[in-house]
C-alpha cells in the first residue's frame, strides 16, 4: 500500500513499510512523466529527457514550472529542480525558453 502527499512543495510517497522517497516529477514533451531525485540540476534532467526522446522530435532546451494564471518560471542548467506548490507542475520545453 502507498500514500502520496505534498509537504512544502515536496511530493512524498510513503509505503506500508514506512519508507519515504522524495522526488521531483517532470512532464516530458511526449507525455511521459519522469522522476528525479531531490537536488537534481535542471541540466541533468534536460539531458536525460533528450536521451529518451526519438531522434525525430525536437530537443528539450529547458525545464519550466507552470501554474494556472501564473507566469512560467524557467530553470537554468545549474538550478536545482523544485516544486513551488501543489498547483505548480514542471515540464520540459522544446525549442526556445
Amino acid at each position: 500500500m502507498r500514500w502520496c502527499f505534498v509537504i512544502h512543495g515536496w511530493r512524498m510517497e510513503v509505503t506500508a513499510s514506512g519508507l519515504a522517497s522524495r522526488f521531483i516529477q517532470v512532464s516530458s514533451p511526449d507525455g511521459t512523466v519522469l522522476r528525479f531525485a531531490v537536488g537534481t540540476r535542471a541540466g541533468f534532467a534536460v539531458d536525460r529527457i533528450n536521451k529518451r526522446l526519438p531522434e525525430s522530435s525536437g530537443k528539450v532546451v529547458c525545464i519550466e514550472a507552470i501554474a494556472e494564471g501564473e507566469e512560467p518560471i524557467e530553470f537554468g542548467p545549474d538550478a536545482e529542480l523544485v516544486v513551488y506548490g501543489q498547483s505548480w507542475k514542471l515540464r520540459a520545453v522544446q525549442g526556445f525558453c
